[in-house]
């Protein structure tokens, strides 16, 4: 039976239904608005599942490969131009970043591990009209970040997302930061990373 139909009761029919012309139209007709109705749910659950389709993508774990600023023609790597790291978006809405720049390892213990080192943690919800992802950190190696929205534009090219910062406007400038993330794998694939 198709899943649209369960739960639904089909009518009893008796000797007098199908025989009398009016009762079998009324029967038709109750028929036909019943399974009408069913078929409108599932075209309903198709519609949600395809709203959906983006966040569905995002699903997975995703391996960090650049991370560019651009204040007018200028772009620099915040990073350096190798950083690495990894965010992994759940099913059920949880999210984990680490962002590690290239000369981590050659910082000096007494320098504040934020400069070159990023971990922030907590749930997430996609808006797919606005083609945005809000971070709503729970956890954030830097305190300020603790309890804070986060807003991502997001496009998918391939099998990488590019994630875009709200524009920052420093010292009179316009600072556009980017982050691209290379898929490594996906919910129910079976590849490890």
């Amino acid at each position: 039976m198709p899943a649209f139909c369960t739960g639904l009761v089909a009518p009893r029919l008796s000797a007098s239904m199908l025989l009398g012309g009016q009762n079998m139209r009324l029967m038709l007709r109750s028929v036909s608005l019943v399974v009408s109705a069913a078929l409108a749910g599932t075209v309903a659950v198709g519609d949600a599942r395809a709203a959906g389709a983006d966040r569905a993508k995002l699903v997975g774990v995703w391996r960090l490969t650049a991370v560019t600023a651009k204040a007018g023609e200028t772009v620099t790597h915040p990073l350096g131009e190798h950083p690495s790291g990894l965010v992994i978006f759940a099913e059920n809405g949880a999210w984990s970043a680490q962002l590690m720049a290239e000369r981590h390892a050659e910082v000096p213990a007494s320098t504040d591990p934020r400069t070159t080192y990023r971990a922030h943690f907590g749930t997430f919800t996609v808006d797919e009209a606005a083609r945005k992802i809000v971070l709503h950190r729970q956890g954030d190696l830097d305190a300020a970040g603790v309890g804070q929205d986060t807003i991502r534009y997001y496009q998918f090219v391939g099998d990488t997302i590019v994630l875009t910062l709200p524009t920052d406007h420093r010292q009179g400038v316009d600072v556009v930061t980017t982050v691209v993330w290379q898929r490594e794998s996906h919910a129910g694939t079976g590849r490890r990373f």
